[in-house]
């Protein structure tokens, strides 16, 4: 900067002398200027940049508990990225003795640029190693390629490479479900790029029409990455309302905190179906006392009291049995002779279905001529005029 501006120097000096060089002096000056202006607004910048900088990336640190040994496995299976959900989902039931992840990362696999065979076969056989209450299936960050149907490309938006796409995603549906084990597809979230997200959406609609056949469940964190008005957001609260960075700096991945945020997703849907509870202590047998007995102190000389012997089971109660009147009968049943509440009221109207005269005046009264008594005063019937 030294050398720039004694050079500047020695050229506002030569100018009157060198007229040529006045138009080189001007640029010169401009671009002092320019390389100033950095240095002066370089308060409010660097403030703004370290600021980013200070946003931590990665979630919080918690604190695993020991898990029980019946505790309810959740396979979570994919891609390069189905490990960084597995982590999350970890961090979530972190505190949970009853939840146990374990996850299987197939760095590479692809629905398109294969059959996705690999990833069927690893699937199925950690099912039947795990035996997990639950699949997690997170794949697909790279899947908007044309795939090859023998040696002929089909594009994305073609009607084959909808129909090839879905019925990869059906086949390792199926694979749970020939398990009978639940499954969760989690959709892809949005890219960075423009065209990247609107192809990641058109691969959401065809994974979400098969898991809707299959009667799936689908796991939609799509809102949780992005703005207001729809748009890609690298920067965004985490699941405890922080502002964390989300995404990798290439738009596609996704941070710790990003991970752990998809796994709440998931994990809500989790708790829908499966309980992850302890199991419930077993009841006492009649061999054994309920609960510790009275110990009587032993008197020389003096007897001790005998101890009521409590039953195990108290009586039977049926909350069944038909409500009976007294004398054992049935309520609405015949009445005896000489009831006192034969010829009331309710009996002959419950019981025996008698219709009860209409009282006169009242809505139920269609007597006709009406009565006299049923008409305001001075409408009375004339008996002059024969009617």
């Amino acid at each position: 900067m030294l050398n720039r501006i004694l050079l500047a120097l020695v050229l506002v000096i030569l100018a009157p002398a060198v007229p040529a060089l006045a138009q080189d002096v001007d640029q010169i000056m401009r671009d002092l200027r320019t390389l100033q202006q950095p240095s002066r607004q370089q308060g409010p910048n660097q403030g703004s940049r370290s600021l980013v900088r200070e946003i931590p990336s990665v979630s919080a640190r918690v604190t695993e508990v020991t898990k029980n040994s019946e505790a309810r496995r959740i396979l979570v299976i994919g891609d390069q990225q189905s490990e960084g959900l597995a982590q999350g989902l970890r961090e979530i039931f972190a505190g949970e003795a009853m939840a146990l992840v374990a996850g299987r990362s197939l760095p590479g696999v692809s629905l398109a640029r294969g059959p996705a065979t690999e990833l069927i076969e690893a699937m199925r056989a950690s099912i039947a190693e795990l035996r997990p209450a639950a699949v997690v299936v997170f794949a697909g960050v790279r899947d908007f390629v044309p795939i090859v149907e023998n040696g002929i490309p089909h594009d994305l938006r073609s009607d084959r490479w909808k129909e090839l796409y879905g019925q990869r995603v059906e086949a390792i549906l199926k694979v749970a479900q020939d398990a009978r084990v639940p499954v969760y597809w989690v959709a892809q979230v949005a890219q960075r790029a423009r065209g990247d997200t609107q192809d990641v959406a058109h691969m959401n609609d065809i994974a979400l029409a098969q898991v809707f056949a299959q009667s799936a469940r689908y796991v939609d964190a799509w809102e949780g990455f992005v703005d207001l008005n729809g748009a890609f957001v690298p920067v965004g609260p985490d699941v405890n309302g922080m502002t964390r960075r989300l995404r990798t700096a290439d738009g596609v991945g996704l941070t710790s905190a990003g991970y752990r945020k998809l796994a709440f997703f998931v994990a809500t849907e989790l708790r829908r179906d499966l309980t992850f509870e302890a199991p419930a202590l077993a009841l006492p047998t009649p061999d054994e006392p309920a609960t510790p007995g009275i110990v009587t102190p032993v008197v020389p000389g003096i007897e001790a009291p005998a101890q009521p012997i409590r039953p195990f089971v108290g009586p039977v109660i049926s909350l069944t049995t038909p409500v009976v009147a007294r004398g054992g009968e049935l309520l609405g049943g015949p009445r005896r002779t000489g009831d006192e509440r034969t010829d009331d009221l309710v009996g002959r109207v419950l019981l025996r279905g008698e219709l009860q005269p209409a009282r006169a005046g009242r809505g139920d009264d269609f007597s006709w001529p009406p009565s006299s008594r049923a008409l305001p005063p001075g409408l009375g019937a004339n008996p002059g005029s024969g009617s």
